[in-house]
């Protein structure tokens, strides 16, 4: 007697079709799995990371004095932080007291001059003095600007930029004008039709003079990075334990370090591109998560640095510093307040003499 069994009948083929579909069902069930917290909280961290951080602009108008016609060269003479205080003094006390009735003309004229298009030998606009220990404190404030983006980010963020219906052209001269007559460097860094920006720099520290043709009007904003559709809507505002942060680096006297393979034994730890380009030119670019410029402290080794430099003021202004290990041959180390956290990396120059001071937004590895 034959015996038949079904299985004998089946190919390998026919066996491995039921066994792929339960596997691609396995598989897509693993899609609906969530992710683990610690993965969740690393993704978080890295697009806080990569985010543009703006910086709140000037609200209030700073005091403003008149001077009468002179030469472009002398546009400075008024922002003189030492003399300040001593010129209006004296123009206080100089006037007559019994003549109420000019002065109340001289101050009507005043007011009823226009200034937006005014040279810059005419009207020159004094620095807040709460705000001059700081490296942007005398930022000037467009003038017929207000709080808003004209719907280009949603509140509260928006309230952190200005807004003015006067077009893009003439707020970027204004900015121009007035950013060199208070000591600023500008450079141009993009000049569009639609978006104008400007690279600022004043005490070692840099940003960017965002000027976007937006919805009729023109959207002021100053940030870390130059503005595009890619990361318009990944911009978030400066916290302020980040802006104590960035001021106690402004206060200390740093030098710019232009070629980091003169000054560090391994540059690539540090930057992504240095040295010559395809057009000849020297290009340095750090790495993505270093915040702030990497700068120089020369003629003392970290360790005085921290010591004398850092400690203290760190402290006092409510931070608290841990030590977190080594990178790039320096100490780092993680300096927190509140929810905002970087990695301060002091780093010994190649020939020892002098310090290198990185700051990051993770840890570097």
């Amino acid at each position: 007697m034959n015996l038949s069994y079904p299985l004998k009948n089946y190919s390998w083929q026919q066996l491995a079709r039921p066994m792929l579909l339960l596997s691609m069902g396995v598989h897509g069930l693993l899609l609906f799995i969530p992710m683990p917290t610690h993965e969740l909280e690393t993704v978080k961290k890295e697009k806080a990371q990569d985010q543009v951080k703006i910086t709140q602009l000037p609200i209030a108008d700073s005091p403003k004095v008149s001077k009468k016609s002179t030469t472009s060269s002398a546009v400075k003479a008024p922002i003189n932080r030492q003399n300040t205080s001593s010129i209006i003094n004296r123009n206080v006390v100089s006037q007559p007291a019994t003549k109420p009735s000019s002065q109340v003309t001289s101050s009507k004229t005043t007011k009823t001059t226009p200034q937006v298009l005014a040279p810059s030998k005419e009207v020159a606009t004094l620095p807040n003095p709460n705000n001059l220990n700081q490296a942007f404190g005398d930022f000037p404030k467009y003038i017929n600007s207000q709080p808003g983006s004209l719907g280009l980010f949603k509140a509260p963020l928006d309230q952190t930029s200005q807004q003015t219906k006067d077009e893009i052209t003439t707020v970027a001269q204004y900015f121009e004008r007035e950013l060199k007559a208070r000591e600023y460097n500008v450079i141009s860094a993009k000049n569009e039709t639609d978006i104008k920006v400007f690279e600022v720099t004043k005490s070692n520290t840099t940003k960017f003079l965002n000027l976007i043709a937006y919805n009729g009007g023109t959207v002021i904003v100053l940030a870390s990075e130059i503005l595009n559709p890619d990361n318009l809507t990944n911009v978030a505002k400066a916290s302020p334990e980040e802006e104590a942060f960035i001021g106690i680096l402004d206060q200390i006297n740093f030098e710019n370090i232009d070629q980091p393979d003169i000054y560090l034994s391994d540059p690539s730890l540090f930057y992504s591109k240095f040295g010559e380009g395809k057009d000849g030119f020297y290009e340095v670019v750090q790495k993505s998560n270093t915040t702030g410029t990497i700068r120089l402290i020369p003629n003392q080794l970290p360790e005085q640095v921290f010591s004398t430099i850092f400690a203290s003021t760190l402290k006092s202004s409510g931070f608290e510093v841990i030590p977190q290990g080594q990178y790039g041959g320096g100490k780092v180390y993680q300096v927190k307040q509140g929810t905002f956290v970087t990695y301060l990396n002091l780093v010994p120059t190649a020939d020892r003499q002098s310090t290198v001071v990185v700051s990051w937004s993770s840890m570097p590895n």
